[in-house]
């Protein structure tokens, strides 16, 4: 266990002795059915969605080499699943999921064998089982499988969607999906997802360049909405396994090109709606914030964008901290889901910036609490009857020295928090990066570490 240091086993282990729960198979259930009613029900659902994948294919001026079928069962009931995947007739298992109680499993055809699955209806209708005792009743062959379902036809794009069907997104509505690929046991990846890309090259889709490989499938990810399937669903067909929607995370979104990544950034801010004038604000005191962003510019006026040295630019080009910041206030961590969302986005509060720091010409340390009050003075001077909260998330650099204990800086906001210069109580909200170290340590508790560490200092 050395070398697995995470895993703690608090008590040695307890030999018991085993006693299965089950005494073998049971019997498979299947609804009733008017036998030969049904079998020709389903040779006619078989037909017809054959028909139509050839019409599909006249349409869209594609071929299909096979035909992807989804077959339905009886609520409650089970589909016999592993008589629908047939490797001796290449017929492939793509995707299962259940709806209300009715499980729905999508499979793939492959050309010229849609005949032999038929004939497993056909035998069902004509052919009985031969008993293997003398008392046992015959029964039609295949029964498992053929009454287990209740409908067959051609399956479209959401017959593909594996998630929860309240996840199924709009029309209209663009989501990185997560895509599952069929790959043979030949075929090389790398091969497969160029053919992929290839087919959506033309469409509206942006598709992620990192791929997890399976023995029989390719995932990735893929942005767009189901109108943008419309134009590749048919030649990907032979391919597609399943659908799902993509936890919305901002890693690829971040290993999307410049120019993508700029698309995104224009479509979230065409729909966001500024905040009222009157509506309160975070002062972000720091090195600047670019309020020219385009997230950035609904929320943050001309009017409140200070320096503290009037000759300083209002954004020091050397830094993005203070920015980042800005958007972590505006957008929290909803940025990756309003980014690929397609929502009016209401805001509610406002955005400040004052410059007060300089990495070209660093303030002396006896100032640096001065320097804090005098620059939220000047967004409180530009805007004397707006609400606010000053964000202070710049520190010190001295790797918690003081731990816990007042100095000059914290006195200062300390006072000006309180009101003692001016009896305006104000909020601040203050970086904690500069106790990394303590918080680090398991033995650290807060605020009892902080108070006894305060007192051995003093005494």
């Amino acid at each position: 266990m050395s070398n697995h240091r995470h895993i703690l086993v608090a008590t040695p282990g307890e030999a018991r002795g085993y006693t299965a729960t089950s005494q073998g198979g049971g019997v498979f259930r299947t609804p009733p059915r008017e036998r030969r009613v049904h079998a020709q029900k389903l040779q006619a659902d078989v037909a017809q969605a054959e028909q139509a994948a050839v019409q599909l294919a006249q349409d869209t001026g594609h071929t299909i080499a096979g035909v992807c079928l989804e077959v339905l069962g009886e609520p409650q009931y089970e589909l016999k699943l592993e008589s629908l995947d047939d490797a001796k007739l290449g017929i492939q298992l793509r995707s299962v999921y259940e709806v209300d109680g009715r499980r729905h499993a999508t499979i793939y055809v492959p050309s010229g064998r849609l005949e032999k699955f038929v004939k497993k209806i056909e035998r069902y209708e004509l052919e009985d089982t031969t008993p293997r005792k003398p008392t046992s009743t015959p029964r039609p062959k295949n029964e498992d499988l053929v009454a287990g379902i209740s409908e067959i036809r051609l399956a479209v794009l959401r017959s593909f969607w594996t998630d929860g069907s309240e996840l199924y997104p709009r029309d209209d509505e663009r989501i990185w999906w997560e895509v599952w690929l069929q790959i043979g046991p030949a075929e090389n990846p790398d091969t497969v997802f160029a053919e992929f890309v290839t087919t959506v090259a033309d469409s509206q889709f942006r598709t992620s360049q990192h791929v997890i490989r399976f023995p029989e499938r390719l995932v990735f990810l893929v942005y767009g909405s189901p109108a943008d399937w419309t134009a590749n669903f048919v030649p990907l067909l032979d391919r597609l396994a399943e659908l799902r929607r993509a936890k919305e995370i901002p890693t690829e979104l971040l290993h999307l090109t410049p120019r993508e990544q700029y698309e995104f950034v224009n479509e979230l801010a065409a729909r966001i709606a500024p905040p009222a004038q009157e509506a309160p604000a975070v002062c972000v005191l720091d090195f600047g914030v670019h309020g020219a962003h385009p997230l950035l510019r609904p929320l943050v006026a001309d009017g409140d964008m200070h320096v503290f040295d009037a000759t300083w630019e209002r954004v020091d080009r050397t830094e993005t901290h203070g920015t980042e910041m800005a958007g972590i206030i505006a957008f929290g961590d909803e940025l990756p889901a309003l980014l690929t969302g397609n929502q009016r986005v209401q805001m509610f509060h406002r955005l400040e910036s004052v410059r007060m720091l300089n990495s070209a010409r660093p303030h002396p340390e006896e100032t640096w609490g001065y320097v804090t009050q005098a620059s939220l003075a000047l967004a409180e001077t530009a805007a004397p009857h707006r609400h606010r909260v000053a964000c202070l998330p710049v520190t010190a650099n001295d790797r918690g020295r003081d731990r816990g204990t007042p100095s000059s800086w914290s006195a200062a906001v300390d006072e000006h928090a309180a009101g003692q210069l001016d009896d305006e109580r104000r909020l601040y909200v203050i970086s904690a990066g500069n106790v990394q170290d303590i918080l680090g340590n398991r033995d650290y508790l807060y605020p009892a570490t902080n108070l006894d560490d305060a007192r051995n200092r003093r005494s």
